[in-house]
């Protein structure tokens, strides 16, 4: 969920594939960790482990779905946040 958001949403399928490789390139992030990401992950994997306990939800859709769709809302917002606010910076 966070990758896909990130791609199509967030960098709206304009990734600069030679900037992966470089060390303090345009994904570099906090010294290599996109830490948006890994907290959207790590909540998501939370929101699944507690959705799973949900009767209706376990019964009907699963958590799995809900949880990949919770995430990525959990991570487009935080990454709007923050490119928002490095361009609010940068000005």
């Amino acid at each position: 969920a966070v990758f896909l958001v990130d791609f199509f949403l967030v960098r709206k399928v304009a990734y600069v594939f030679d900037e992966f490789t470089k060390i303090e390139g345009a994904y570099w992030y906090n010294k290599g960790v996109n830490w948006v990401a890994i907290i959207a992950w790590v909540l998501g994997v939370s929101l699944y482990f507690g959705l799973k306990k949900i009767s209706f939800i376990a019964d009907t859709i699963g958590a799995t779905f809900v949880s990949m769709a919770l995430t990525a809302a959990i991570y487009y917002v935080a990454a709007q946040f923050i490119m928002n606010s490095k361009r609010g910076t940068q000005v």
